[in-house]
Parts: C-alpha cells; structure tokens; sequence
C-alpha cells in the first residue's frame, strides 16, 4: 500500500479512545491481511493506528524513489573511511564464525557470495551496486520545499583491535568477509540538507537514525522504507550493510554484525559529527538482537542513544530456535539475549509488533516489556532496603504498539510503522534528549525546574550539527580493482 508522509500526524494512540481508534482503522483501508490496532498492556504501552489526514496524505502521494534521483557512477570502494573498533575477544569471533550451527539459518545472504562457505545466498544478486545504482542519489521532500535527501553508497573498513593484533577476528578470518585490512563493508547514508539563502545545502536533522535491518534483505531494499523514515522524523538516515548481503562478501555471524554496527556509529559521529546523544538505534527481525546489544553498550559507556525502536524483536535466539527444535536450542550459544540486554538500556524504548506474526511471535515482545516492568520494581526496591537514592529507570520508557492484523512481512509502512514512530519520538524522545540536554548545559538540575522542563519539552528539536559528507582527507583513496566492476555480483 503507497501512501504519502505527513509529519502532522494526531492519531489514537489510547486503548480507550474508541471512536478515534475506529477512525484509524477506516483509514487504513484494506490490506491481504486486515488493519486496525486493538489493546495490549505494560509500562507506557501504546496502541492504535492511523490519523485523521487522509485528504492531506493523498495530496502528498507520491511513487518511491522516483523523485530527483540521479546516480554519481562513483565506486564507493575507491575512498574508504577506516574505522578502529573492539566488540570482544578472539575466542568468541572464533566460534561465532565455525562454531555456531544456526549461523546459516540466522543470516542465509541475500546478493553477495558467501566467502568461505561454498554455496550460493538465497537470492541470485545484489539489489544494488558499489555505486549506489539505482538507489544513490537526490530526492526532493515531498512536504517541504528547498529539502532534499542525499542517498550515497559508502565504504567501510572496519578494523577490530586485538592483543595478538589480528584484524576482525583469528587467523585471515575465511568466510568472515576480512581481508588483512579489515573487514569491509557498505553503508547506505541517507542525509537530509536544506537550502541556504547563499544556495549551499547543510545538513537539516534532528536525529540520525542507525537501522539493522533484517536476514531477507539487503540495504537496497531497504532504501524506500529508509527514505520514508527520514522524511518523517527530520533526521539522517544509515543502514550498514552484513557479510554476505548485497555487494559484500562474507557470512555474518554475531560479533562482525556487532563490529559493524559499532563502527557504524563510530563513523557517524567521528566523521560526520554528529552528537551521539541525537543517535537513534532501529533493529528489524534479526536487527533487532544487535540493535539492543549496540545501545546497552552506549547506554553503560554513559553515552546512549535517544532511543531504540524494535520492530518484531525476539527475547533471544536461542527462545526463537526452542520453538522449532525444541530442548536441542539449548546446543546453540546464547546469541543477541534482548531480554537480558534491553534491561540495562537507558534511553526510551518502543517495540512495535504484528499479532499475526508466526515467525517471531508477539509474546516476545510482551515478555520484553514485562521483563523492564519487573526489573524497575525489583531495582526500586533494593534501593528503598538499602536506603540509597532511587535509581535512574532503565529503559527511561518502554512503549509496546500492537500492529493488529499485521504478520512479520505484511503491514502498511505508514500507518504501522512510520506514524507510531513519530508519535513516540514526540511524546517520549524529545523530552528525553531535551531533558538530557538542560541537564548537561546546567551541570545538574533537580526537583521542580527539572520536571517542568521535561514536560514542556519542544515538539521539533533544534537540528543538529552534522556534516552533509565526509571530509577528503579522512579517507582512505584506493585504486579501482583491475577488470572490477562496479556492478553487483551474479551468483545465479
């Protein structure tokens, strides 16, 4: 279903407004499997669907992609951003790599061949190429005049620090996507630029949106979705690519995809300074497990993100493969455990998940938030027992909406997706970053001053300071491969 994106958006969001939530669904309109949103229960869980804005929306309609987009035929390969990161030991990359049986089944690849394992990925080519074709490019706001977003291929060299001084892994990580360099990967980099009244564009963001996605696409899939996203929140938008998917060589597995998310906003915020507290974490699917465990890092490091958004999360791998094998999950290395992880994550959190959904059924996502629910009333009363301060709430909020009607594959991007999003970034984030930023331009505030300004936090943040590009010569100039192309490899 197309529909356009609007940022005024006032839609039910509350169990027990009916008749709007009667009008959400009437907007909807029809879909293979049904609209709506019904009740769900928790801390700060949100439900319902849709908006009052048809009229405005189909004014605004227009087809993907396909506005102003023009490709720079640039292979991204020949200036390459290096970035030096550390996830964990050799030992866990070791057995990530060759010893975990539902690597295969976890990231099957999708484009690119999967070094070191012989076989072909589930779908015969790349949805793009290393210039970015036919997704890199400009594209026109559909809202507002003189705003444009940038969509430009990337690369990365991610270089994995380790006492014996291996890059990315042991030995010359064979089937890991590593060369002796690092291993390299791509990045989708959508940024939104406004012009000036001296007819330069600068970058125009409130946030910048990092986005693992899931195990069935590759970044080029994900671009129309990621474009949309931008639009309706105002920020920047990166998807970093796995091993194995689109142009990149390889097999992922847990510690390269963490590797890589991590260099992600490394790059994000060394390069393209960007503050790190307008970062916004966004797993789908199997993104969902990395995402978490990226802003627990940021969060205990005393730096977290402005929020994780969860789409069809799982509580760990090993809950997903109990469904399928039964005791024999128990075999399997605790891989991405969210529920153990999105405990200690300071920011807001909103989860978002299909009832019909048979992959990754929605229980996971109520036993997620009933996880935080108990977790804060246990800290809450070791701190009273133990007469200390009451501790600062981890997540700060956790929001679960209920897409109703809707499967793991099957759902409106707008009305179940994008618009619940915009909701909880303007009545959860924003008070949080602003409340976050009174306190660091202050030093400390307390009490009645502090709780005043939470509440009377602004709608639209200010934008950010970012740069629209990286600067030449922070990068790493290669020499195009003799006899490369640019184009995505066929494998069929």
């Amino acid at each position: 279903m197309a529909t356009a994106v609007t940022r005024s958006v006032t839609f039910a969001l509350d169990d027990d407004d009916d008749d709007a939530a009667a009008e959400a669904r009437a907007l909807r309109g029809p879909t293979r499997r049904g609209g709506g949103a019904t009740g769900a229960t928790g801390d700060g869980v949100v439900v319902g669907g849709g908006d009052g804005g048809g009229a405005r929306r189909s004014a605004l309609r227009r087809r993907d992609g396909a506005i102003g987009a023009v490709h720079s035929g640039e292979d991204a390969r020949t200036r390459v951003a290096t970035i030096a990161t550390s996830t964990s030991g050799a030992l866990a990359w070791f057995t990530a790599a060759y010893c975990d049986p539902a690597r295969g089944v976890m990231f099957p690849g999708r484009g690119a061949r999967a070094r070191g394992r012989g076989e072909a990925s589930m779908e015969s080519s790349s949805s793009y190429d290393w210039s970015g074709a036919p997704f890199a490019g400009t594209v026109d706001d559909p809202v507002e005049p003189g705003v444009k977003y940038v969509r430009t291929l990337v690369a990365l060299e991610v270089c994995e620090r380790r006492a014996s001084g291996a890059s990315c892994g042991p030995g010359g990580g064979a089937g890991d996507g590593v060369s002796s360099e690092g291993l390299t990967t791509c990045a989708m980099r959508i940024v939104r630029t406004v012009t000036s009244d001296s007819g330069d564009d600068k970058a125009n963001g409130q946030y910048f949106v990092v986005y693992a996605h899931g195990n069935a696409c590759d970044v080029g899939d994900c671009v129309s979705e990621a474009t949309k996203i931008a639009v309706g929140l105002k920020a920047h938008v990166i998807i970093p690519e796995f091993p194995g998917y689109g142009v990149v060589d390889g097999v992922a597995h847990e510690q390269n995809v963490n590797a890589i998310l991590k260099a992600t906003v490394k790059y994000v915020v060394k390069f393209l300074h960007a503050p790190q507290s307008r970062i916004i974490v966004l797993g789908r699917s199997i993104g969902t497990g990395p995402a978490t465990w990226l802003a627990r890092l940021m969060s205990i490091q005393g730096g977290p993100p402005a929020a994780l958004i969860l789409h069809s999360p799982y509580t760990s791998i090993r809950a997903i493969a109990k469904v399928y094998v039964g005791a024999a999950s128990y075999l399997l290395a605790d891989r991405w455990n969210t529920e153990r992880n999105v405990v200690d994550v300071a920011c807001p959190v909103l989860l978002i998940h299909g009832d019909l959904d048979e992959i990754i059924p929605h229980s996971h996502s109520f036993q997620l938030a009933q996880t935080v629910k108990d977790t804060k009333a246990r800290r809450e009363k070791e701190a009273i027992a133990a007469e200390s301060p009451a501790p600062e709430p981890k997540p700060a909020t956790i929001s679960l909406y209920i897409q109703e009607g809707r499967d793991h594959n099957t759902f409106d991007t707008e009305q179940d997706f994008l618009f619940p999003i915009m909701k909880f970034i303007r009545t959860k984030v924003n008070p949080y970053v602003w409340r976050n930023t009174l306190i660091r331009r202050a030093g400390n505030i307390k009490g009645a001053s502090l709780l005043s300004s939470y509440e009377n936090a602004p709608e639209d943040l200010e934008p950010m300071g970012c740069k629209t590009r990286v600067e030449a010569h922070l990068l790493k100039r290669r020499k195009p491969q003799r006899g490369a192309s640019v184009e995505a490899q066929s494998i069929a």
